[in-house]
């Protein structure tokens, strides 16, 4: 499987910063979902964005 970088999905955004998980990893029917991003780490109450463009694990709006 390619590196998160080259998985990459080009869109604009918050959108841009997706990229997709290992599909046995993907958790949600929604493709662009946090949910089955490489970049969210599960935390006890839901999970967390750790892109690395991101600051303090910041969600944009």
């Amino acid at each position: 499987m390619a590196p998160p970088a080259e998985r990459d999905v080009q869109r604009s955004g918050s959108d841009a910063l997706f990229t997709a998980d290992d599909e046995d990893q993907q958790v949600d029917d929604q493709p662009l979902s946090g949910g089955n991003c490489a970049y969210r780490r599960w935390l006890p109450d839901g999970y967390r964005c750790c892109h690395p463009q991101l600051t303090a694990g910041d969600v944009p709006d």
